[in-house]
């Protein structure tokens, strides 16, 4: 699996020669497959070719992952703890950043 292919810091030159090598391993072991999230990107989906999947997360699970993080998280529970306003901004704005992502 590679996760966030967008993110490569490498030039764009280096990015194809990776997503090139990748999937020649793909397709030279039937046993092996390859897995590869990215943001959309033009250069990327050009690249590889292939099926599509879209992945959004909801709201609900955006919630439910930062409740989770304050609760498992000793500093972000302690800052709640003192200023329990931040919270709520959390619960409203992250999820509204996650949409333009």
């Amino acid at each position: 699996m590679v996760d966030a292919l967008d993110e490569f810091s490498k030039s764009e030159y280096e990015k194809n020669l990776f997503v090139q090598e990748l999937l020649s391993l793909n397709s030279t072991r039937t046993t092996l497959r390859v897995f590869i999230t990215s943001r959309p990107d033009h250069n990327i989906a050009k690249e590889l070719g292939g099926e599509k999947v879209d992945i959004e997360a909801s709201e609900t699970d955006i919630h439910a992952y930062i409740e989770r993080a304050i609760e498992t998280n000793f500093a972000l529970k302690s800052w709640v703890r003192k200023r329990p306003e931040l919270r709520t901004k959390m619960l409203a704005t992250i999820p509204n950043k996650a949409r333009n992502m």
